[in-house]
C-alpha cells in the first residue's frame, strides 16, 4: 500500500518521501510478538506496529534483499521461530 516514510530529524526534521508499506495482520501470532521476534532474527528486520497492523517500509529494502525478506517473514510467520 502506499505510505509515507519521515526523513528524519537535522536539516530536514518534517521532510516525508512517498514509499510502499507491506502491512499484514499474522492469524497465528499478535503483530507485536512479529515485529519482536523479526528484530530478534538473523539478519534483523525492523519494522513498526501501527493502526494494530505490521507494517513494513519497504523503502528501506534493497532489490538483492527481497527473496531473503521473504524467507525471513515466512519462516517466522510460519513457524513462530527467530532465524
Amino acid at each position: 500500500m502506499p505510505g509515507i516514510s519521515q526523513v528524519g530529524g537535522g536539516s530536514m526534521p518534517t521532510a516525508q518521501l512517498p514509499t510502499i508499506i507491506l502491512s499484514c495482520l499474522p492469524e497465528n501470532m499478535s503483530v507485536d510478538k512479529l515485529a519482536i521476534n523479526l528484530r530478534m532474527g538473523e539478519p534483523a528486520v525492523v519494522a513498526r506496529v501501527q493502526e494494530g497492523k505490521f507494517q513494513l517500509d519497504l523503502r528501506t529494502v534493497q532489490q538483492g534483499e527481497l527473496d531473503m525478506l521473504a524467507e525471513v517473514m515466512a519462516k517466522v510467520i510460519n513457524t513462530g521461530e527467530v532465524t
